[in-house]
């Protein structure tokens, strides 16, 4: 792999990762302490913001984005040979990717598919032209749980990812 690839390559890791990280910690640390503390008005907040808008997909498309060039950077460095284990720039590495691969299958599992979830609710009870029942509303509740839960382990996951990347060069 050339040096132009290798640049580009880490220029996608290194801006998909500020994003990706940066909107998990600010989600997770700030945006739904603040929506549970508003109550109803929260809800329609998180609503719009998670079901309707575009935030999920671009998540989505970043962490993979990010995932992947760390993927073909550890392939052209390490070339996925077990004595290159040998190496604490490579322990690191690897735990730090490897905690960041499953952040991201973690954020799928639990987020997006909430999401997904919770916009077909949200079609369903416009659809109805009424307020949504008592089903619905748990339904929902049960999702946001889910996606909650899923950011505050994605970012604990995506802690250890940043030490790792971090930490390699000197360890």
């Amino acid at each position: 792999m050339n040096d132009t690839l290798m640049i580009v390559l880490r220029l996608i890791h290194i801006f998909g990762g500020v994003f990706w990280v940066g909107a998990s910690f600010l989600v997770v640390g700030y945006v739904a302490p603040s929506v549970q503390a508003a109550g109803d008005a929260g809800r329609a907040f998180m609503s719009q913001f998670a079901v309707k808008s575009s935030f999920s997909i671009a998540m989505a498309v970043t962490g993979t984005l990010t995932m992947l060039s760390g993927i073909l950077m550890y392939w052209e460095i390490f070339g996925f040979r077990a004595d290159a284990l040998e190496s604490g720039q490579a322990v690191a590495l690897t735990i730090g990717g490897l905690a960041g691969i499953l952040a991201l299958i973690l954020g799928f599992a639990f987020q997006f598919r909430s999401i997904r979830i919770m916009k077909g609710i949200t079609k369903e009870i416009g659809a109805s032209g009424g307020p949504p029942t008592p089903e619905q509303q748990a339904e929902m509740g049960h999702q946001a749980e889910r996606i909650a839960l899923g950011g505050r382990i994605g970012v604990v996951l995506m802690t250890i990812a940043l030490i790792g990347m971090a930490t390699a060069q000197y360890v």
